[in-house]
C-alpha cells in the first residue's frame, strides 16, 4: 500500500471514488457533476500545494482510496485550518486506511501548509431537533489541533 500525491492521471478514479461518495450520502438530493468533481481535483492537483492537496492510495497499482482538501481562514481568524472535501476507500479496504490517509493530511496540513488545525467530516445520523426543521444530517464536522 503507497499514498501518494495526486496526479492528472489519477483524475479518473478521483471522479469514480467521488461518484461513489456522493452516492452514499445526503448528498445525493444534488446533482452530481462529474465536470465540476473533475475540475476541482485538477485545481487543486495543478495549484499550490500550500492551499490544498489530494492523497491517493494504491494498493497494486489500483487506487483504493482517496483524501482531499484546502486552506481555510475562520472569519473569526487569521489561523489557517485544512479542511477535508474528500476522504473515501473502498469498502474492501481496511479501516486502517481511513487513518492513513488522515495522518497523511494532517502532516501536510501542519508541516507544508502551516495550519493551526484539521477539520474533517464523518457522517452521523443524530440531530433530531434539527430534521423538525426539515434537515437531514450530512456530516459532522471535528476538528484536531495540530
Amino acid at each position: 500500500m503507497t499514498v501518494s500525491i495526486a496526479t492528472l492521471p489519477d483524475l479518473p478514479q478521483l471522479v469514480e471514488f467521488s461518484r461513489k461518495l456522493h452516492s452514499q450520502t445526503g448528498y445525493t438530493k444534488f446533482a452530481f457533476a462529474a465536470d465540476k468533481v473533475a475540475k476541482a481535483f485538477s485545481d487543486t492537483i495543478t495549484g499550490d500545494p500550500k492551499q490544498g492537496i489530494v492523497l491517493v492510495a494504491r494498493k497494486e497499482g489500483r487506487g483504493v482510496g482517496v483524501i482531499g482538501g484546502t486552506i481555510i481562514e475562520p472569519h473569526y481568524s487569521h489561523d489557517k485550518i485544512a479542511a477535508e472535501w474528500i476522504w473515501w476507500t473502498n469498502p474492501d479496504q481496511s479501516p486502517r486506511l481511513l487513518f492513513t490517509l488522515l495522518e497523511g493530511f494532517e502532516y501536510w496540513a501542519k508541516h507544508v501548509a502551516g495550519c493551526k488545525a484539521v477539520m474533517i467530516g464523518r457522517l452521523q445520523d443524530k440531530n433530531t431537533s434539527f430534521r423538525k426543521r426539515g434537515y437531514t444530517p450530512t456530516e459532522t464536522t471535528l476538528i484536531k489541533e495540530l
